[in-house]
């Protein structure tokens, strides 16, 4: 008896229409997969019930000056004081201390710190999950970290290139700045009077170096400052940017090659100066028309109406806090009410979906989750700073008055939250 072949032959015309068309949206769905940089972006966090409640949990408590405290970004916190520099774990464990040198004020990556020697004033880097350093050479200053790379200030001349884990220069000391490279393989530099291009990873100039300004692909390099430990995923990396044209602050969108994708000095949109954070989340920019405020995408559709008075910050971790009259609350990307509009102010949502907030200038500081759950309210008389990662400072203010035994005894709390 013959073997009975299954083939298309054997289907039915509607059999193989069907297949065909199963065939066809797994394709679709694959090639949408990781080229979604016009997409809107659903990157949010999810928000608890509103029954929800929590317990603070003290991870470290210092008494005296402390100058600097960071989330590190991986459970990790640096602090600095006039004393001594340290590196705890979430839970509260000192994992290092300084002892010939100073730890640095900012983190090279996620798992680099860096460390200064005053006696030598030579630079070392640290992975604190293997305890390997690289020694640098005095005339060097690493700056950021990524992927096996140093981004490198050159003291003789103040120009910036990177080395490799071995000190070996991948990229000649030729910028006036330099950014690590994105997940895609461009770094933004600037040279001829700070004037911004972007390069490649063999150093050929891939954007030419004309813009006044150029916002980098990559989200991981797309804030500064403590705001960047406002995130964990550093990998989004968009195919579209803003440029900065002129000294006037016209801008246009450009593509990764640096082709004009939208001007917007001709838009009927123009770019929003916003009043707190910017971070490039899901590639959507702000923008006024008619004096008031909104998102569109790279290509210039509009996506968040033009109806805000003010954007106080863009995406952070799905949400962006902007105002109706003058207070604030929080949209998703969809332009759905997260948080009402009834606070002084409001910060971005950190990992952990906590919110710093005000009820009015004079009020006490609240944490609050993105159901509007009250996480904890500070007595009056403190300051509460947000640091990501879920984790805050809770300190009494400072005073010119204040004797050195009152600063000598005053304390500060490093504190996070469990749910219950």
């Amino acid at each position: 008896m013959k073997e009975k072949r299954h083939s298309m032959n054997n289907l039915t015309s509607f059999q193989r229409k069907f297949f065909l068309f199963l065939l066809l949206l797994i394709i679709l769905n694959l090639m949408c997969v990781g080229c979604d940089s016009f997409k809107n972006g659903r990157n949010e966090l999810e928000i608890p019930k509103s029954t929800q409640s929590y317990e603070k949990k003290d991870i470290i408590t210092f008494k005296g000056e402390v100058h600097e405290v960071y989330y590190q970004g991986d459970g990790n916190l640096l602090v600095r004081s006039s004393y001594d520099s340290c590196i705890y774990n979430s839970d509260g464990k000192l994992i290092y201390k300084d002892s010939d040198g100073v730890l640095a004020s900012y983190i090279l990556g996620n798992k680099i710190s860096l460390i200064h020697n005053n006696e030598t004033s030579f630079y070392t880097a640290i992975d604190l999950n293997t305890n390997e350093e690289i020694v640098f050479d005095h005339d060097y200053l690493p700056s950021a970290y990524e992927d096996g790379l140093y981004v490198v200030r050159e003291n003789p001349t103040a120009k910036y290139g990177m080395l490799n884990d071995k000190n070996e220069i991948i990229i000649p000391f030729q910028y006036e700045s330099l950014s690590c490279f994105d997940k895609k393989g461009l770094a933004i530099a600037s040279k001829d009077g700070k004037l911004y291009g972007a390069i490649d990873k063999n150093n050929n100039v891939v954007i030419p170096f004309k813009y006044n300004f150029l916002y980098p692909f990559d989200l991981r390099m797309a804030f500064s400052g403590s705001v960047g430990n406002f995130f964990d995923d550093y990998t989004q990396t968009y195919d579209y940017t803003r440029a900065v044209v002129n000294r006037e602050g016209e801008e246009c969108i450009i593509d990764r090659k640096g082709n004009i994708v939208l001007d917007l000095t001709n838009s009927e949109y123009k770019p929003c100066r916003m009043s707190g954070y910017r971070c490039g989340g899901l590639g959507l920019i702000p923008v006024t028309l008619d004096n008031a405020c909104g998102f569109i995408n790279m290509q210039g559709k509009l996506i968040i109406p033009c109806k805000y008075n003010k954007i106080c910050t863009d995406f952070f971790n799905g949400y962006a806090v902007v105002t109706v009259g003058d207070d604030s609350g929080l949209i998703n990307s969809e332009d759905k009410k997260i948080i009402p509009f009834e606070y002084y102010y409001l910060g971005p949502p950190d990992q952990k979906g906590f919110l710093l907030a005000k009820k009015s200038e004079n009020s006490p500081y609240q944490i609050i989750d993105l159901a509007g759950n009250i996480v904890y309210e500070a007595p009056e008389s403190h300051m509460i700073e947000e640091i990501g990662g879920g984790f805050f400072i809770e300190k009494m203010p400072d005073s010119a008055s204040d004797t050195e035994d009152e600063k000598e005894s005053r304390e500060i709390t490093v504190f996070t939250f469990n749910k219950k």
